[in-house]
């Protein structure tokens, strides 16, 4: 049964007139001030409870990362969400999904993953810009995701299994000095990132984040470790027992006081991690 809808949510059903890129499309506009967030749902839909539920996911996932990384007040974040992949070519050649820095605006699918584009945005406007190093960048939007456990989680198993996991430190060398982390690195990233803003505290990633020198340089210059003593530190990590490979949570499931204190969207919030909206364009169709 589905659970009545945040009282801060407002929404207004609204057909595309001067839009030439949107004409006749209809455009349901989604806004909470409460949580400065304003959501354009491109194309028909049904059901709208599930677009709420979709919405008080973002306003989740947007409280939790401030709640590591700093707040940005009132600054608000525009998503537009695009229901059919045809819409989505007729507005933008950019693939999707993708953050747009100077306008502060989401661009997704309903099935986009939580977290990945809202750390984006968050960490733009709490740290003032975006870093040099783009490694740094994807590696917090990525531990931010919601997809983020599970591929974590498999790489180390397959480090400990190989007994490889202090490979890890020659490997993550690497792809820090060439700032390139395809493959394995893609979710090793965020692990390392991770576990930089959690050793480092939100404060001194900050200044990291802001540094222009070479990331060898940056890192003992704000914290006094040099980088391979935190990789070092970091793979130590991996290979103990902090981590459980079968019930450790990533940040936006961890942090269970900043979800229960989360009013007054407790009414949506058990819905809402439950992603009902991943089958809304199914049906649709029918």
């Amino acid at each position: 049964m589905d659970r009545p809808p945040c009282p801060q949510w407002r929404h207004v059903e609204v057909t595309c007139i001067n839009d030439t890129q949107m004409k006749g499309y209809p455009v349901t506009i989604l806004k909470c001030p409460q949580h400065h967030m304003q959501i354009a749902i491109m194309g028909r839909i049904e059901r709208m409870q599930r677009w709420i539920c979709f919405a008080q996911s973002q306003a989740i996932s947007r409280t939790i990362i401030e709640s590591y990384l700093g707040s940005c007040g009132d600054q608000w974040v525009k998503i537009q969400v695009y229901v059919d992949p045809a819409i989505a070519r007729r507005v933008t050649d950019v693939p999707i999904p993708f953050t747009h820095f100077p306008t502060g605006s989401l661009h997704l699918y309903p099935r986009t993953g939580i977290g990945h584009e809202m750390t984006h945005f968050v960490s733009y406007h709490t740290f003032r810009g975006r870093p040099q190093w783009s490694f740094l960048e994807e590696g917090l939007a990525e531990y931010f995701s919601d997809p983020f456990v599970r591929g974590h989680h498999q790489a180390i198993q397959a480090a400990r299994e190989d007994g490889a996991v202090e490979d890890l430190v020659r490997g993550a060398t690497q792809w820090i000095r060439s700032d390139n982390s395809d493959g394995e690195g893609q979710c090793l990233r965020g692990s390392f990132v991770g576990y930089l803003l959690e050793t480092l505290g939100a404060e001194t990633f900050g200044q990291l984040w802001r540094r222009g020198d070479a990331f060898e340089t940056a890192l003992p210059a704000v914290c006094g470790w040099p980088l391979t003593q935190m990789l070092e530190r970091w793979v130590e990590q991996l290979s103990s027992d902090q981590i459980n490979l079968t019930r450790e949570p990533g940040p936006l499931l961890r942090d269970r006081t900043v979800m229960e204190a989360f009013e007054p969207c407790l009414a949506c919030r058990e819905v809402a991690m439950q992603r009902p909206w991943e089958n809304a364009v199914s049906e649709n169709k029918s």
